[in-house]
């Protein structure tokens, strides 16, 4: 298909995230470029998702909200899930019959289920998104109704053998990409450390890391200026912890700036969910990376494994992560400063792939495709 014939296709495509930040921004990411391509968007999510719906993006796109019961457990846990699905389902049936997308694509989550049967019963083509390193549990039973799974990371696994897959990477929204260009920020007299606990806070970060800062030697604890993420209801306990030892630190629950935020920092600790490894990639970053130890399928460990094995980040388990041991580890780094520029350099080499072309691009190729056979 020309450029051309491209530029002057239409489509009406329907996605659908769950309703974490993992889930919704990389579908963000796409529905930007799709609306700058001339495409028609509409989304099907959760009500937590709807807390994410503010760029321009959602606002120029049809919603269908609905609501799945989570798991809590037991029988009756189940069986109200599966009927919230039921109803979720009817409910897109009902609009997709109103307004037929061209095309669904998936980004996991419960959510996505209803979606995908409902495009399935209408012979609408689906595409799914994998963001992790491990096929997560709802994309695992949508698979073999998918056109194609398209992957966050090369090497996914537990995906079935039957499935066919491309590598796009995963989405990162647009400020944070602009990074990819600048330069690692010189390791002055001040270090800059950035702390991030994904969509919910990490509390365990409250807890560990004012301690360990406590524990370096004082010329480096006057050099540290700390940006933390934590949770609302530890918002004064941390502030206080930081203020206890001397140290420069600002704390809130979310930052609306994270693009700033990786531009001006040497270091992040943060946990391992998809989007952060790509955004510590695309900024290219030296991390620590604290895998949350609940996640399923270990999935965070796997995230963060392709940079640990390469050199290009450090890992700590999170039942290894104590104020002595990453207090260690921060003496390590910063008394090797260079090292940090050298892996900022190297990630800047090798991470500078455009996900979400790629994967509007794949897109465009397979409707006219589907259209012809």
């Amino acid at each position: 298909m020309t450029k051309q014939e491209k530029k002057n296709l239409s489509l009406r495509i329907a996605l659908s995230t769950g309703g974490t930040g993992g889930h919704v921004f990389p579908a963000l990411c796409l529905a930007e470029e799709l609306l700058k391509r001339g495409h028609s968007l509409s989304w099907c999510t959760d009500q937590r998702g709807e807390k994410y719906f503010t760029s321009r993006a959602a606002k120029k796109s049809d919603k269908l909200t609905f609501y799945i019961a989570r798991d809590s457990g037991g029988l009756l846990g189940k069986l109200k899930r599966l009927v919230t699905i039921a109803g979720a389902t009817f409910k897109v049936l009902v609009s997709f019959l109103k307004k037929k997308p061209d095309l669904v694509v998936g980004f996991g989550g419960y959510t996505t289920a209803p979606v995908v049967v409902a495009a399935t019963l209408l012979r609408i083509p689906i595409v799914l998104h994998e963001q992790n390193a491990v096929l997560g549990k709802v994309n695992r039973w949508m698979a073999s109704y998918a056109k194609v799974m398209a992957l966050g990371f090369e090497a996914t696994q537990r995906i079935p053998p039957e499935i066919k897959t491309i590598y796009v990477g995963n989405p990162v929204r647009a400020e944070i990409m602009q990074l990819r260009e600048k330069e690692y920020p010189a390791v002055t007299n001040k270090i800059k450390l950035l702390v991030i606990g994904g969509s919910q806070g990490a509390a365990l970060f409250s807890r560990v890391i004012p301690e360990a800062i406590s524990l370096l030697p004082q010329p480096l604890k006057d050099r540290l200026e700390i940006t933390q993420q934590a949770r609302k209801e530890l918002l004064v306990s941390t502030r206080e912890a930081y203020q206890k030892i001397g140290i420069s630190a600002t704390v809130e629950p979310f930052f609306d700036n994270m693009a700033d935020l990786y531009d001006g920092a040497h270091l992040v600790v943060c946990r391992a969910g998809a989007m952060t490894v790509a955004e510590v990639c695309v900024s290219h970053r030296p991390a620590i990376f604290v895998p949350l130890a609940i996640a399923m399928d270990n999935h965070q460990y796997y995230n963060a494994s392709e940079l640990v094995d390469a050199d290009l980040a450090w890992l700590i388990k999170e039942k290894e992560f104590t104020p002595p041991v990453l207090a260690a580890q921060l003496s390590k780094i910063f008394e090797e400063s260079a090292l940090l520029k050298e892996i900022s350099q190297r990630l800047q080499k090798k991470y500078r792939l455009d996900a979400t072309v790629r994967l509007a691009n794949y897109l465009e190729d397979l409707l006219p495709k589907e259209k012809e056979s």
